[in-house]
């Protein structure tokens, strides 16, 4: 719940009241003339630092929470959802935020507003541990003299969104189960009157998408194809977020160690933030025609789990020789991709935990990008940036395309023995699935999918790219 006010009636606001403070700024002079007081050498300006003033009766507000926003002209969007998280991160109790003081010539009132809106739901959420009762909701009391309600509003409703994939990424596996998952889908479209069609292990069986179930032969649980579609544009091409949805990753027989095994149920993250991404923009009501097209399953070890050198059979009729039975993200993707083809998307975003290899490359902040349609990665990158998101484009060409070609019974490897280039030899796979004339982006999100915490977010999932996505969709 959130109340908006003027400048005015936050003097005689009683909580604990957010003010943003730069580098360049003094103390405002209201504060410093109520407590009677110099606090120039107090108050802590670096990005998100906080500095907890108690007023002692002195002002109505019983407490200022001051935060550091860093320097004027190293401000953006992006860097305002950090600062005031941080902010928002250590509440415990309702509170109010001041939006005018973090507007600057860099950062517009809608901006500092959207921020501020965002900040207050994205860094507030915590998973409710099971069977645990839900602890109740901050209120946040937001003031300004600028008619920033709307944008307020607005960054509420992105971090929502953004909570809901981040809470379908933190359940564990056992609740998150596929069907789960597909039940999950079945709410969401029925409350934003999205359609849906869901296959299941025999719709596609009879269809012949056989890399999808390879990959599930091995689990007691279905295996799901789920596509929800958003229509708003008319006649307008649709784009389609391809996501992959492993609600739980034990590498098959080429089974992880002990230690990789931990947080295996954050592999379904791709398919809950794409989910997620479309409903945000339905819930914008974004002028776009929208599919999210979700690859559900579990790839678990058994007696009939797929092997190494068993030959698998895809949905676009390609053979692929399985080499790695923990490469199996992309075998459900490219089913899912040629699916998403075959109902005429124009253009094709997946998202994926895929790699380590990205890891290894770009850390734990970067996504990881690949396409064959440089322009519209571009303009992807630009709302990337907008957004305060990290992306980063890796290469993709015909060297690692031939090197998946070396099989002597299929097409394909689905993972190449000792291969470099990890991420890049995964982006090449899936390329092969993408029909000429269909632009596409890959996005390796295995390393900022989930989160060990920090200053301004709790740990677990963090429902990455979907703000950016939202962005690029709604431009």
């Amino acid at each position: 719940m959130n109340d908006y006010y003027t400048n005015e009636d936050m003097l005689a606001y009683s909580g604990t009241l957010i003010v943003p403070i730069y580098e360049e700024d003094p103390v405002p002079a209201f504060i410093t003339e109520a407590l009677s007081c110099d606090l120039r050498a107090e108050i802590r300006r670096t990005s998100g630092a906080l500095t907890t003033v108690h007023t002692l009766g002195k002002m109505q507000p019983n407490i200022l929470c001051f935060v550091g926003m860093g320097k004027k002209d190293q401000i953006s969007y992006g860097a305002a959802k950090h600062a005031l998280g941080c902010a928002f991160y250590a509440q415990k109790q309702d509170c109010g935020c001041w939006i005018d003081a973090a507007i600057c010539d860099a950062l517009s009132p809608e901006e500092a507003a959207r921020a501020a809106g965002f900040a207050s739901i994205y860094s507030t959420y915590r998973f409710t541990k099971i069977n645990a009762p839900h602890p109740k909701e901050l209120t946040v009391t937001f003031f300004s003299d600028a008619q920033v309600e709307a944008s307020v509003k607005d960054g509420i409703q992105i971090a929502q969104c953004v909570n809901h994939a981040r809470q379908l990424g933190n359940l564990p596996s056992n609740y998150l189960t596929p069907e789960a998952f597909v039940e999950e889908a079945r709410r969401l479209a029925q409350e934003l009157s999205l359609s849906i069609e869901v296959l299941d292990r025999n719709a596609l069986r009879e269809m012949g998408a056989g890399a999808l179930l390879g990959v599930n032969q091995g689990s007691g649980k279905g295996a799901y194809l789920i596509t929800l579609t958003y229509t708003n544009a008319g006649d307008a091409p649709y784009t389609a977020l391809v996501g992959k949805g492993i609600t739980f990753d034990s590498g098959g027989y080429t089974l992880k160690p002990r230690t990789s095994m931990s947080g295996m149920k954050y592999d379904m993250c791709g398919a809950a933030n794409a989910l997620c991404t479309l409903e945000l923009a339905a819930r914008r009501q974004a002028k776009v025609n929208l599919m999210a097209v979700l690859a559900v399953t579990e790839n678990m070890i058994g007696p009939d789990a797929y092997t190494v050198d068993d030959v698998l059979v895809s949905l676009s009729g390609q053979t692929i020789e399985v080499t790695n039975t923990d490469a199996e993200g992309r075998l459900i993707l490219c089913d899912a991709l040629t699916h998403a083809s075959n109902k005429q998307a124009a253009r094709i975003i997946d998202l994926a935990t895929l790699t380590g290899a990205c890891i290894t490359a770009l850390g734990e902040r970067y996504t990881g990008a690949f396409t064959n349609a440089e322009p519209f990665l571009q303009a992807l990158s630009d709302a990337a940036k907008a957004s305060g998101e990290l992306l980063w484009q890796l290469p993709l060409d015909e060297e690692f395309r031939q090197q998946l070609r070396t099989s002597t019974v299929a097409d394909l490897v689905n993972a190449v023995p000792n291969g470099k280039g990890g991420s890049s030899l995964a982006a090449a796979f899936l390329e092969a699935f993408i029909p000429e004339g269909v632009e596409w982006i890959h996005l390796d999100i295995a390393g900022p999918a989930e989160t060990n915490g920090s200053a301004s977010a709790a740990k677990g999932a963090t429902g990455v790219m979907i703000e950016t996505l939202n962005r690029l969709l709604c431009s």
